[in-house]
């Protein structure tokens, strides 16, 4: 009878542990409520604290936040959107998932404007103080990469296309991405080696 007691008590105190560990865990990773975003970011720069709100009016509130960060997941055409209190610069870096050809990585990184490429990943990213800014680095990284531009005519069109917009003009470069984004599956990690 004593051994049936002790699996009895062992066995509730595994159950109790592992509740206990699964509502910590739903604690952690619950989206932040709006009281929890102000509070993170009350000591960050002005401009990193305002682009927080900007993302949160038109994402919702960060899946989770962490020291000087704060990150969006699977929001829009976004795979991810992180805003850093450190790069009063450049905060908003958005990614989208995208398959670059490894022989147009060099170009691509050659063209620079806050782009950044993670073949392992499948990403693009793009970094700077707005979304609009983000989406024309990207569609310009991406017509590179298909070879519909050089690197020197898409800094030239870049530049072109933020005066236009700071006179007012609308760009679809800077509104809608103009290419297809990736979204990754479990048999292209499978396929990649990824994880096994």
């Amino acid at each position: 009878m004593e051994t049936r007691s002790k699996q009895t008590y062992f066995a509730g105190a595994f159950l109790a542990a592992a509740l206990v560990g699964g509502a910590t865990l739903a604690y952690l990773y619950r989206t932040p409520s709006p009281r929890r975003v102000a509070a993170h970011t009350e000591s960050w720069p002005e401009r990193t604290r305002s682009a927080v709100e900007r993302m949160t009016d038109l994402y919702g509130p960060p899946s989770a936040l962490a020291p000087g960060m704060a990150t969006w997941r699977d929001r829009g055409p976004w795979k991810r959107i992180t805003v850093r209190a450190d790069s009063p610069a450049a905060p908003i870096e958005q990614t989208v998932g995208y398959l670059l050809p490894r022989k147009s990585f060099e170009i691509v990184r050659d063209f620079r404007h806050g782009v950044r490429v993670d073949l392992d990943e499948n990403e693009l990213s793009a970094a700077s103080g707005d979304e609009s800014v983000n989406r024309l680095a990207l569609n310009l990284a991406v017509e590179i990469a298909d070879g519909k531009r050089t690197p020197e005519d898409a800094k030239s069109f870049y530049d072109r296309t933020i005066k236009l917009a700071a006179a007012g003009r609308s760009s679809p470069y800077m509104t809608d991405l103009q290419f297809e984004t990736h979204r990754p599956k479990n048999e292209d990690r499978r396929r990649r080696g990824i994880g096994y």
